[in-house]
């Protein structure tokens, strides 16, 4: 576990407070002005292979830079989002900046293995989908297998048909497929096999509730289940080493969490990158 890199974070204000009702207003406003400016911006946590010991990846994360509030969290902007219903066009605006981000880093000669960017549901239930994804990674120059779509939990698509056609042709067209934060939302375990996933990321409340041995068995019988289906395992939270040895013991490939590195600015990466090659 040498290679665990303690990445520093920038320091950032908090955003002025606004009532709920208030921003939800204000974004409302402005959020197709806020995507057309760039204001949304792309944080990455690293996340570590246990085979080879060291960072093979980043899950691309947003941060609203709001002009008048300063930095705001998804916490709070995404259910504005899904409210307008605007998942689709901030999905595609965040996968596009991704693709960019991940063109400047190989044109300056670092690389990473892959970048996973978060799709609602609902976006992936969308007609066409997949081929505009393939037409934006295409025109950057990006091999498809170094792009992630990870399966978000929180809602479930309007077209489930379409929703599970479209990931299967993602998966055709060379993409990486992850289910994000198995155990906590819409994903059944029966679901795994209509799913062509790659890599399943189980959620930290599968780990937390790992302190007993019965919830230590729940662990790795999961894990033990994504591997029968074809896919990885991913821990995701992992804080402490106790975190890190219960994970990597279970039979996981990946981990991810603060014990690693905290979600970090694109800056922050191409420096850890550049620390590896010294």
């Amino acid at each position: 576990m040498e290679n665990i890199v303690n990445l520093s974070c920038e320091i950032k204000k908090p955003a002025m407070f606004l009532s709920d009702d208030a921003f939800e207003a204000d974004l409302s406003l402005r959020i197709r002005d806020f995507i057309a400016e760039k204001r949304f911006i792309l944080d990455l946590q690293p996340i570590y292979d246990f085979a080879s010991d060291r960072i093979c990846g980043c899950e691309v994360l947003s941060r609203l830079n709001h002009p008048d509030l300063g930095l705001v969290y998804p916490g709070r902007f995404l259910p504005v989002i899904n409210a307008l219903h605007l998942q689709l066009e901030f999905d595609r605006y965040v996968f596009t900046e991704s693709c960019r981000w991940l063109r400047q880093l190989q044109d300056s000669g670092r690389n990473l293995k892959w970048l996973t960017c978060n799709f609602s549901r609902k976006t992936l239930g969308t007609a066409g989908i997949a081929e505009e994804l393939v037409r934006i990674s295409d025109s950057f120059g990006i091999s498809r297998p170094s792009m992630g779509i990870e399966l978000t939990e929180q809602e479930s698509a309007d077209d489930e048909e379409l929703f599970y056609e479209n990931v299967c042709r993602l998966k055709e067209y060379g993409f990486l497929i992850l289910i994000d934060d198995m155990g906590s939302g819409v994903t059944s375990r029966q679901e795994l096999n209509r799913i062509p996933a790659d890599i399943v990321k189980i959620d930290r409340s599968i780990l937390v509730n790992a302190v007993t041995e019965e919830g230590v068995k729940a662990f790795r019988e999961l894990v033990q289940l994504i591997n029968r289906v074809g896919a990885e395992a991913l821990g995701e939270g992992i804080e402490r080493y106790g975190d890190f040895r219960l994970v990597r013991g279970a039979g996981c490939a990946y981990g991810q969490g603060y014990l690693f590195a905290p979600p970090t600015s694109t800056r922050a990466i191409e420096d850890m990158l550049d620390n590896w090659t010294r």
